[in-house]
């Protein structure tokens, strides 16, 4: 079922206007533009996930690297890698 692109509400296919707002049937969209929108919405939280996921790697590894330096640190291992 389409949708008004003024007010968002749900209309008839054959309406002329939307009965909840003064637009015009050219003002009236279809379901497939909430689609589109729906799914650029799921592509932007997906890099977001993806940008969290990096950044929580890159401070496990920090953390785990700075641990090893301490332990060396506090056992006097020589720092040769």
């Amino acid at each position: 079922m389409p949708f008004c692109r003024e007010c968002g509400n749900e209309v008839h296919a054959d309406w002329v206007t939307c009965p909840h707002c003064p637009a015009e049937k050219g003002e009236i969209g279809s379901g497939k533009m909430v689609q589109q929108l729906e799914h650029q919405v799921d592509e932007k939280q997906n890099e977001r996930m993806t940008e969290l996921i990096f950044w929580v790697k890159v401070g496990i590894v920090s953390i785990t690297f700075s641990l090893l330096l301490i332990a060396m640190m506090v056992r006097r291992i020589p720092f040769a890698l």
